[in-house]
């Protein structure tokens, strides 16, 4: 029977106490470590979901005294003013599914290297890449710019690539050898790691008796990446015949395969790319082509590790009180079963890179429409 449960265990607590006109005033928090884990039993061999989480609570203890005593003593014994209760923020959005969709786009053994059919397309624009004056300065450097990034960039990446094409085919041979003697091969794909900061200066995180600010700092981080196996869709034959082999894997590499056509067509179209910031379409026409080879159980297992860690450090105190910093730790361990063929939209982060693109694209058009409001003048 498949059951899914859940369990937390916490432990730990933190108790003082300061004295304020005379009188003594105790506190204390706990838990101060908090354990969770949320798994499935009874499901084996099968692929199930992970949910580990660790949470530990730091506070920010003070000690101390003026040195007076009656109703003008103030002092701090072990006193817990202030606690790091880190959460990672500031992060970009995460989905699990279009990450399993970009996994089986790049490790998808019948992959293209070069999309050849998409290549030569795109040298009807070569002759335009040798005129890329504007009407004045800034549509100049604009149209420079989309030149350079859609026309020399990729084209220049094509011709470098296809420079090595025959170990390419080789490599591409070897690989699917693997995938058919073995009766499949597993890959691991490597999504990326996000990283963001924060910190609020001068915080007051105690008032009495005593005045005390500090620092609070986070600094979060999330590594993402995927595990899948592919098992091969090709009749066994191929692997006897080194000729239909190489054939195969030649045209895989260069994109010339019937199963390439839609990916092809859609790297082909106008504005596709600015399409592929939004959403996975292009990853999506690859990983769904299953010619060569399918996902086994059609899952793929994306697991990510967020880390998320919180620091208080006192920059204003009396004189008589002592401190140490502290720093608090949140950290989760996450799988996350998905299918890998996902059509998803999403509104990301533009990088540096895409809000020029932007940019020179504004730039021509405005530089366009003032010429064509002189022209009718």
């Amino acid at each position: 029977m498949v059951t899914i449960r859940s369990r937390t265990v916490s432990g730990g607590s933190v108790s003082g106490s300061y004295r304020f006109l005379g009188g003594t005033f105790p506190t204390s928090f706990s838990p101060l470590d908090v354990d969770f884990c949320k798994d499935t039993v009874g499901n084996f061999p099968n692929p199930n979901g992970l949910d580990i989480r660790h949470s530990d609570y730091r506070y920010a203890i003070l000690n101390g005294t003026n040195g007076l005593a009656g109703s003008a003593e103030k002092s701090f014994s072990d006193f817990p003013c202030a606690y790091a209760v880190p959460y990672p923020s500031g992060l970009p959005s995460h989905n699990p599914s279009t990450i399993g969709t970009k996994a089986r786009a790049k490790t998808n053994p019948g992959r293209a290297h070069v999309q050849v059919p998409v290549f030569l397309w795109e040298l009807r624009e070569l002759p335009d890449l040798f005129r890329t004056a504007g009407r004045t300065l800034l549509g100049t450097a604009g149209k420079g710019y989309l030149s350079w990034e859609f026309g020399w960039k990729p084209l220049l990446s094509d011709l470098r690539k296809m420079c090595n094409f025959a170990s390419i085919v080789e490599k591409r041979k070897e690989e699917l050898r693997k995938l058919l003697r073995n009766g499949g091969i597993r890959r691991r794909y490597y999504y990326g790691r996000d990283v963001s900061a924060s910190a609020q200066k001068d915080v007051v995180i105690c008032s009495t008796p005593a005045i005390v600010k500090a620092t609070i700092s986070q600094d979060n981080s999330r590594e993402s990446w995927a595990v899948l196996r592919w098992v091969p869709t090709l009749p066994e034959f191929i692997l006897r015949d080194d000729s239909a082999l190489t054939k195969l894997a030649w045209q895989r590499v260069l994109s010339l395969s019937r199963g390439q056509t839609l990916s092809n067509v859609w790297e082909g179209l106008p504005w596709s790319w600015l399409v592929d910031w939004f959403t996975n379409t292009g990853d999506f026409l690859v990983a769904a082509d299953n010619s060569v080879a399918t996902v086994f159980g059609g899952v793929v297992n994306v697991m990510t590790h967020t880390t998320s860690k919180e620091t208080i450090s006192v920059t204003s105190a009396p004189s008589w009180v002592s401190y140490a910093t502290r720093v608090g730790l949140w950290e989760t361990k996450e799988r996350f079963v998905v299918s890998g063929t996902s059509l998803t939209a999403s509104m990301p982060f533009l990088s540096g890179r895409q809000l020029a693109i932007l940019s020179s694209i504004w730039a021509v058009k405005t530089d366009l429409d003032r010429y064509k409001r002189n022209y009718r003048r």
